[in-house]
């Protein structure tokens, strides 16, 4: 066979063994004898984006290829002060309260109400608050404050009080200090929130609670024309 008759067959069956690869029995069979892949190089993972985080992810150390691990969820952890018998109080404790009258039809005189906080023992450590009369007369009826009044004896001179108001709701705050000013100390203590009119009923609210470096609210339990009120302290 010469030279040019060995090439001219030599093309004719490259180009029959290209046809043949190029064709396949099915899809199934091209795919199995490759093309251009789709898999990430050995050693590498593909990377997931999550839209909702801003949050990058930190690296772990490892002998291998890095790994990832997902951000935490969990709250920093907080501090707790723990108080201790002799430690000064610091922060704001509001009292929210609504004077609403049982009676209806016909006149309704303002009542007198007194707010105040007093010790473990019951003596009075400040006045919050003191709405009455504010005349000579009106000073007659101030011992209808039937707790307030014998027990502000030391302290009721000095005491910045205000006229009285009409039924309502009222919110009033006391700085955690004593009628000296000096600030209290971490203890028990009572909030005491009393109300009396002329005709009209006498109602008193009494509550216990423990003062320290810890903020708290409490509902407090309604009595006679007193309601909806509450203690809110605030640490600082």
């Amino acid at each position: 066979m010469s030279r040019r008759a060995f090439l001219t067959r030599a093309a004719g069956l490259g180009a029959l063994a290209v046809g043949v690869a190029a064709c396949g029995r099915d899809d199934a069979a091209v795919f199995a004898q490759g093309g251009p892949s789709t898999a990430s190089p050995a050693g590498t993972s593909s990377t997931t984006v999550a839209s909702s985080s801003t949050v990058r992810p930190t690296t772990t150390a490892g002998t291998g290829p890095s790994s990832t691990t997902a951000p935490s969820t969990t709250a920093p952890a907080t501090t707790t002060t723990t108080a201790s018998a002799g430690d000064a109080v610091h922060g704001e404790l509001v009292t929210a309260f609504t004077y609403a009258t049982s009676t209806s039809g016909g006149r309704v005189n303002n009542p007198y109400i007194a707010v105040w906080v007093e010790d473990a023992d019951g003596a009075l450590v400040d006045t919050i608050a003191l709405w009455y009369l504010q005349s000579q007369k009106g000073n007659r009826w101030l011992p209808e404050l039937r707790r307030w009044y014998p027990a502000s004896a030391a302290t009721r001179s000095s005491v910045v009080s205000a006229a009285t108001r009409a039924p309502g709701s009222y919110r009033v705050a006391w700085d955690a200090t004593d009628a000296d000013g000096q600030a209290v100390t971490v203890g028990d203590y009572a909030l005491c929130i009393e109300a009396a009119r002329e005709h009209g009923p006498y109602s008193l609210i009494r509550q216990t609670m423990q003062l320290g470096h810890e903020s708290f609210r409490v509902d407090l339990t309604s009595n006679g024309e007193l309601r909806d009120a509450t203690a809110t302290f605030s640490a600082r």
